[in-house]
């Protein structure tokens, strides 16, 4: 588990302090400043900083990779039921009390905000729970590995029953990483 850490100005995207950055994304991305916010934007300004911080920290982490030429784990599965993922990269990072005052400064509660997140309950649940709990695993354990999924926008297949027959239509899918 991460523990809790005070953010060094170097690891700052832009170097700015995530007030002043919460500010500029939620004005340049979504053309309103912070306080005009619906909690739906304000979700989606908070997110979008994190992700920041998770860019940066993933090209740090594959540098370090392969300067000591690390071996990695790759998972292949047809889904990954991640949940939700917000609350748990700001534990993952060690940000999350500190977001949690920076946004209380800013007039705004951490929870209300991620509440807002939906569910990426995406596929099944059983095994594409499973196969997220690895990747959580070798995250945790500090090994380096990958997911592989298959991206399918409307689902496995389609399977209508007409006339008591029952179809199954495929969809066409490509193969992503994540």
């Amino acid at each position: 588990m991460a523990s809790k850490r005070t953010l060094k100005k170097e690891e700052l995207p832009l170097g700015e302090h995530p007030r002043e950055s919460l500010k500029r994304r939620a004005l340049l991305s979504l053309g309103k400043p912070w306080e005009k916010l619906l909690p739906n934007e304000r979700f989606q300004v908070v997110g979008w900083a994190v992700r920041d911080f998770l860019i940066l920290n993933g090209i740090e982490t594959e540098n370090r990779y392969v300067k000591a030429k690390a071996k990695r784990a790759y998972y292949l599965s047809m889904e990954f039921l991640m949940g939700r993922s917000l609350m748990n990269n700001l534990v993952n990072l060690g940000l999350k009390e500190e977001a949690e005052k920076i946004l209380d400064e800013m007039g705004a509660d951490l929870e209300l905000i991620s509440d807002m997140e939906p569910d990426a309950a995406l596929g099944n649940g059983g095994l594409g729970r499973l196969a997220a709990c690895f990747l959580d695993s070798l995250a945790t354990l500090g090994m380096p590995g990958f997911g592989y999924g298959i991206n399918y926008e409307y689902g496995l297949f389609r399977q209508p029953v007409l006339q008591v027959v029952s179809l199954t239509i495929v969809r066409p899918v490509a193969l992503v990483a994540g």
